[in-house]
C-alpha cells in the first residue's frame, strides 16, 4: 500500500462502548482505503474485521469451531454535489464465504476507479451498514453514525433498494476484483453460485 493510501485510510475501530452486542459472529473492524494497481486510478477498498467465537450453543453449526455459510452485505450512501445540487448515491454487495473457523478475519469490497474518479470520493461514505447473515438469522449489524437514528435507517434501506438494480454489480467483492490474490493468507473462500441450466 503507498503512503498516500495509508495516509487517506479511514479506520473505524469499534469499541466495546458501541451499539454493537457481543456475540459469537460480530464485526469487531472497518477500514476505507483507497488502492491502485500498476499506477492506475485508485478503487476504494473496505475492509470488514469479522470475529467468530467457538459456540457449542448455535444450532447453526455442525462443528462448533466454525461458522458455515455466512452472508456479508454492504450498503454504502455516498453525498455528492451534481450541477448545484446535493445528492445521494447508493451501493449495495454481498458475498456469502464457505466457513469461517473461529478467530479474526477479514472480508473485502471494493468500489471501482471509475466511480472513485467520477464522484471524487475521499474517506468515508456519509452513511453505511454492514450485516451478517445465516439463512433468515442475523447474528450482526454495524450501522455509521449517520444511521443510529431510526427515521434515517429507513430511508437509508429505502434508497439502497431503489437504487439496487441502477448499481448492480458495480460495488463488487473482492474474488470479483482485480485485488483477488492480493491478501493470499487473509482472505476467506466466497461461495460462488451456478445456475443450473
Amino acid at each position: 500500500m503507498s503512503p498516500i493510501a495509508r495516509l487517506l485510510s479511514v479506520v473505524l475501530v469499534l469499541a466495546l462502548a458501541s451499539a454493537l452486542r457481543a456475540g459469537p459472529v460480530e464485526i469487531y473492524e472497518v477500514r476505507f482505503d483507497y488502492l491502485s494497481r500498476s499506477g492506475s486510478e485508485e478503487w476504494m477498498e473496505i475492509a470488514i474485521g469479522v470475529q467468530v467465537e467457538k459456540d457449542r450453543s448455535d444450532e447453526l453449526r455442525t462443528d462448533d469451531r466454525f461458522v458455515d455459510d455466512l452472508q456479508v452485505g454492504l450498503s454504502l450512501g455516498f453525498e455528492n454535489r451534481r450541477e448545484g445540487q446535493t445528492v445521494f448515491d447508493f451501493y449495495y454487495g454481498a458475498v456469502t464465504l464457505v466457513s469461517l473457523e473461529a478467530g479474526r478475519h477479514t472480508v473485502r469490497f471494493y468500489l471501482p476507479p471509475e466511480i472513485v474518479t467520477r464522484d471524487r470520493y475521499r474517506g468515508e461514505p456519509h452513511s453505511f451498514a454492514i450485516e451478517l447473515n445465516r439463512g433468515e438469522r442475523q447474528d450482526d449489524l454495524f450501522l455509521s453514525r449517520a444511521l443510529r437514528k431510526e427515521s434515517a435507517l429507513a430511508s437509508f434501506w429505502s434508497r439502497v433498494e431503489e437504487a439496487r438494480e441502477s448499481n448492480d454489480g458495480i460495488l463488487r467483492p473482492q474474488r470479483d476484483s482485480p485485488f483477488f490474490t492480493s491478501y493470499p493468507d487473509s482472505t476467506p473462500t466466497a461461495r460462488i453460485h451456478t445456475d443450473r441450466r
